[in-house]
């Protein structure tokens, strides 16, 4: 039986349901029930990897190269320096390989600060010859301001519903603004303002309420007590552990996990939608960047985990949003802007590869059995 190592795959498949039945194919594996609630937590379409290299998931995973964790420095630079110069990095790759920089733009905070620094760092002749925007009517909706006063003037507008078109075709450099998420911390945390409080929220990271996180979400729906929940937590605590910097917070210890766990899924989510006429000239790095993937912002960051948020979920990514007021002055963005999730409405009418391998070959089929590992963190 070939080995396969995947760079990504669908979660939806392996651990929720097989398309044409709900049962899932690896439901009888050792480990399949535990790391299956990981899975849910984080979302479901979430195909996790242990960038720390600390423990093993079920599914025979390889991290990229260019994904993998960097190693930890000292550094003292200035985020809203590194995004101009992603930018202006991006835009030259563009313009030296006569290419257009198309951005999958959705009016979020992420793909807003990716349109801000390029629009400070380029000249409107480069705009309009080598920048492709692909957004939508919610786009438009989400940052009005930005649309009308910038994109609607300086640049080519497509639509992001034909985002496949551009994907691995040579004549565009795709730009998503994934893994912005990774760097500032987890959705998950939102409803724990809600449930729990700020105070639980910013103080120790105990077992005890991670425990309860879990408990409190999916594990009552199966069940499972306090002994099975350990399967399920213990893991993440080895990861946490493994960290260079001291994690103390709740919050911290989900954006550790958010960081480490769901990066190359994040990046590579995407790619799963690329047609097959396109696969073989998909390359990531040189077709395909995410934005925020860069090593001097994942540097940045770890750097200053005491800038992720101020003291409630409003001010999740303020440091990005305090970079696109300077910018535009969109008062209102500025301070009630909050992070929403905006890519389902993109791909929800589209079928993804069922897997992506580190030969960057698409699994369109069957999910082969040889892709679970028995030997796991989770049994």
């Amino acid at each position: 039986m070939p080995e396969y190592n995947l760079i990504w795959y669908s979660a939806v498949d392996i651990f929720h349901s097989t398309r044409g039945t709900h049962t899932p194919i690896f439901q009888n594996k050792p480990g399949f029930n535990f790391i299956r609630h990981v899975i849910k937590f984080f979302g479901s379409q979430i195909s996790m990897m242990d960038r720390t290299e600390t423990i093993k998931v079920p599914i025979n995973c390889k991290i990229l190269p260019f994904l993998k964790l960097p190693e930890f420095k000292k550094v003292n630079t200035n985020f809203e320096e590194l995004c101009e110069k992603r930018a202006r990095l991006l835009l030259d790759k563009a313009i030296s390989t006569n290419r257009k920089l198309t951005i999958m733009y959705s009016g979020g905070i992420d793909s807003t600060l990716i349109m801000v620094s390029l629009l400070k760092v380029a000249t409107d002749k480069e705009l309009k010859e080598h920048v492709i925007v692909l957004l939508t009517h919610a786009s438009i909706f989400e940052n009005k301001n930005l649309f009308k006063n910038y994109i609607l003037k300086k640049c080519n507008i497509e639509s992001t519903f034909d985002f496949t078109h551009f994907l691995g075709n040579n004549k565009y450099i795709v730009v998503t603004g994934e893994t912005g998420d990774q760097l500032f911390g987890s959705m998950a945390t939102r409803n724990f303002f809600i449930k729990y409080g700020k105070e639980f929220v910013f103080g120790e990271a105990s077992y005890d309420k991670i425990e309860r996180i879990f408990l409190d979400t999916h594990l009552t729906d199966e069940n499972l007590g306090k002994k099975e929940a350990s399967k399920v937590i213990m893991p993440l605590f080895k990861v946490v552990e493994k960290a260079p910097l001291k994690i103390t917070s709740v919050y911290h210890f989900f954006w550790w996990l958010n960081f480490t766990l769901k990066w190359q899924s994040v990046y590579t989510r995407t790619l799963a939608y690329t047609k097959q006429k396109y696969e073989k000239t998909l390359k990531m790095e040189d077709n395909y960047f995410a934005f925020f993937s860069d090593e001097e912002m994942q540097l940045w960051v770890m750097n200053n985990p005491d800038k992720l948020i101020r003291d409630d979920y409003k001010s999740y990514k303020y440091i990005a949003k305090d970079i696109i007021y300077k910018f535009d002055k969109n008062e209102d963005y500025w301070k009630n802007k909050v992070k929403w999730g905006s890519l389902a409405g993109v791909f929800m009418t589209r079928v993804p590869a069922r897997y992506i391998d580190d030969k960057i070959n698409f699994g369109r089929n069957d999910i082969p059995e040889s892709i679970w590992n028995d030997n796991n963190s989770f049994v």
